[in-house]
């Protein structure tokens, strides 16, 4: 499991991910990319966890319509699940969608599990369509890491150290699917920040953490420095 972590604020929405995508036998990474995806012309994005395909699949279940703005989004998402769902047929996952409500007035975060670990970020029933308009929500960082006060503050320096705190831990990373746990690193390569507002977006990679593609994720990896001359 990966992560993906949002914070809302009254004006805007903090949105974190990690970047490394890894076999989920072996753990092995196989590449690294932004994992926090625009839609375009809604003024929103989306995560996903558990399965790469996901990417594709959720950014083909919106594209199936024709939608203008963020509510229309939201006010279709039973509709867009079941596109979704045909597209992914067994295969489970997390996705989390964050935009601003233009009717409302307010940053929104929207999540829904299909896999064994939907009880992760308080998500207790499988399939369900949560909803935040304040605060955190994580996937990913353990509620009790969650820093105190605003996680953004210092350029996000809270955040940072409780996402190297939840790297630090490992997952099954079979996502609870299969019969047997299959524990591994499985936060790496980036973490990821966009600032989401009334029609302000802007992204950066606030961390890059020394991940070697075509190795295990390894948090306590070492690099060596060279000696000045």
């Amino acid at each position: 499991m990966s992560l993906m972590t949002a914070y809302i604020k009254p004006d805007c929405i903090h949105v974190f991910a990690d970047g490394a995508f890894y076999d989920t036998e072996t753990g092995i990474l196989m590449r690294v990319e932004n994992k926090i995806c625009p839609l375009p012309g809604l003024n929103a994005v989306f995560s996903s966890r558990g399965s790469s395909p996901a990417f594709a699949g959720f950014y083909a279940a919106v594209a199936a319509f024709s939608f203008e703005a963020f509510d229309d989004l939201t006010n279709a998402l039973p509709e867009v699940w079941a596109v979704f769902d045909a597209l992914m047929g067994d295969v489970g996952c997390e996705i989390m969608i964050a935009g601003w409500s233009e009717s409302r007035a307010r940053g929104e975060v929207y999540a829904r599990a299909t896999h064994a670990y939907s009880k992760w970020g308080g998500m207790s029933e499988t399939g369900a369509t949560y909803r935040w308009v304040e605060g955190g929500v994580s996937f990913g960082v353990d509620g009790r890491d969650w820093p105190e006060g605003d996680p953004t503050e210092d350029n996000c320096a809270p955040m940072v150290a409780a996402i190297e705190k939840a790297r630090s831990i490992q997952y099954d990373l079979h996502c609870g699917e299969q019969d047997t746990e299959n524990m591994g690193y499985a936060i790496g390569g980036h973490i990821q920040h966009v600032v989401l507002g009334s029609h302000v977006m802007g992204t950066e990679i606030l961390k890059v953490w020394p991940d070697v593609i075509g190795e295990p994720i390894a948090p306590f990896r070492v690099v060596a420095e060279p000696l000045a001359a």
